[in-house]
């Protein structure tokens, strides 16, 4: 019944004891996720229940799992990344905090659509950036999900029962390695670039420090699409 947390590279692995399962009124469940029909029980997590230091509060526990209603769907997380938001949000440092304890880690990650209730028909795409709401799919098991926004879902943990309204569907030539790293570094690139200057290509050069950090590369693909000059510092 041991547990075992492994932080490497950036991302966020588990090892928990088998859940138990039991019978839910999901419509479709995978078979690749489960080998029965049912929805788990159980999830482990990395669980806090106070700010600190992550070393002290973060602890790996089964958490419950509600019952999956008729707006809500089931998701297999398959990556999450650790990123220095994350941290800071379980010291209590950053502006986006829980809403209520125990919390889950995590502001962001990919998972895969397991099973749904039997209100739910479309969720929406994530086609152009994470407020999209012009473009709608069809759910099934198998698609890859990722919040809506960035703290949307605790994403440090195997199961989740999530209202549709907090996923979003990525596109099919996005990898599941991609989606997981979407939500934070990305954003806060594009946001750098778009919030403080016109850029104009062959007029400005954009400077980045910490070039090989997700946000400098991220910095770094985004200027080359714009076709702005950049100047990457070591």
């Amino acid at each position: 019944s041991g547990a075992r947390v492994d932080i490497a590279r950036g991302a966020f692995r588990a090892e928990c004891r088998a859940s138990t399962w039991i019978d839910g009124n999901a419509r479709h469940l995978s078979t690749v996720a489960s080998p029965v029909a049912g929805v788990p029980r159980t999830s482990c997590a990395l669980v806090y229940d106070e700010h600190g230091n992550p070393g002290r509060v973060l602890a790996l526990r089964d958490l419950p799992l509600p019952p999956l209603g008729p707006f809500d769907v089931l998701v297999r997380f398959l990556a999450s990344p650790v990123n220095p938001a994350d941290i800071n949000m379980i010291q209590g440092t950053y502006p986006i905090v829980p809403d209520a304890f125990p919390a889950v880690g995590g502001n962001e990650g990919v998972a895969e659509v397991v099973a749904f209730g039997a209100e739910v028909q479309n969720v929406h795409c994530n086609t152009s950036c994470y407020a999209d709401t012009n473009h709608i799919r069809h759910i099934s098991p198998g698609l890859l999900v990722v919040p809506a926004t960035p703290g949307a879902v605790g994403t440090w943990r195997q199961w989740a029962v999530v209202h549709v309204s907090l996923l979003r569907v990525i596109p099919d030539d996005v990898s599941a390695a991609a989606a997981a790293q979407l939500g934070v570094n990305p954003a806060t690139a594009f946001r750098m670039l778009e919030d403080f200057v016109m850029l104009v290509p062959g007029s400005h050069t954009v400077a980045i420090n910490a070039p090989t950090s997700a946000v400098g590369r991220a910095t770094l693909q985004l200027c080359r699409y714009r076709g702005v000059d950049t100047v990457a510092i070591l």
